[in-house]
């Protein structure tokens, strides 16, 4: 099955809007946010940057995801082969996004082999859920876990301008647990269990193409796995601050 033009369009004119957000955007828009910005070391300010891309395009696609769960009928979660194009066009601007930051980790040295591999199979998966318009509930699903991502790239950015004492960070922690706890834990959750429903429900399941088997049983493992370490992670991080917060204040 071949991907339509439409989707192709909208992939590369995300691709080359997350060039320009990284690329001019940043560099002209985060001195004026963070005062600390202009004397950070060269590495530390790509970074800032990535962050500053990765909030715009989590933005974006985390709202249009929940917005499509909500408002519009174009995500069933009882049928196999349905088409939504609000959630293809979606799928194409995270896509051409996650090969943007590809472009950008390799050309510019940023982000960990983890991240690199991440990206790599984030864009296999967005293209194959891009060309056949069936399981759309699910891949929603993936991209409605989004919506905690602008709060962790805040944190990232907050962090490396040194504002992690401030009461912004310890806000924007607060928003990132409940967005986090919300989008890639109960979703996700929900998520996983009405795919495996339709899984074992529908013998016409087993019939698709081995790609979106791939697509659908690898994503959802993967995701779910880090997904719940990741929230692990976030809890033990809030302890921890809590109790340093406690141990200051008796001081």
């Amino acid at each position: 099955m071949a991907l339509e033009l439409t989707y192709i369009l909208t992939t590369t004119y995300s691709f080359l809007l997350s060039l320009i957000i990284f690329l001019v955007v940043a560099p002209a828009l985060l001195p004026r946010l963070f005062k600390p910005y202009p004397s950070l070391p060269k590495v530390k300010q790509l970074i800032v940057r990535d962050a500053f891309l990765s909030f715009c395009m989590a933005t974006t696609v985390g709202l249009r995801a929940w917005y499509i769960y909500f408002f519009t009928d174009q995500v069933p979660h009882d049928v196999i082969w349905h088409d939504s194009p609000l959630v293809r066009h979606t799928l194409a601007i995270y896509t051409g996004y996650v090969i943007a930051a590809l472009v950008l980790m390799l050309s510019h040295n940023i982000g960990q082999m983890s991240s690199l591999l991440h990206h790599i199979f984030s864009t296999y998966t967005g293209f194959v859920a891009m060309t056949y318009p069936c399981l759309m509930y699910c891949a929603n699903n993936v991209l409605m876990m989004e919506l905690s991502n602008p709060f962790v790239n805040m944190r990232m950015m907050l962090k490396v301008v040194g504002y992690e004492k401030t009461t912004a960070y310890v806000w924007n922690g607060l928003a990132m647990l409940v967005t986090f706890f919300i989008a890639r834990c109960v979703s996700t959750t929900i998520g996983t269990l009405r795919f495996l429903h339709l899984a074992l429900a529908h013998p016409q399941f087993w019939d698709l193409p081995l790609c979106i088997h791939v697509c659908y049983f690898g994503g959802v493992s993967l995701f779910n796995v880090l997904n719940y370490y990741w929230f692990y992670k976030i809890c033990r991080g809030v302890v921890k601050y809590t109790a340093d917060f406690k141990t200051t204040k008796e001081k």
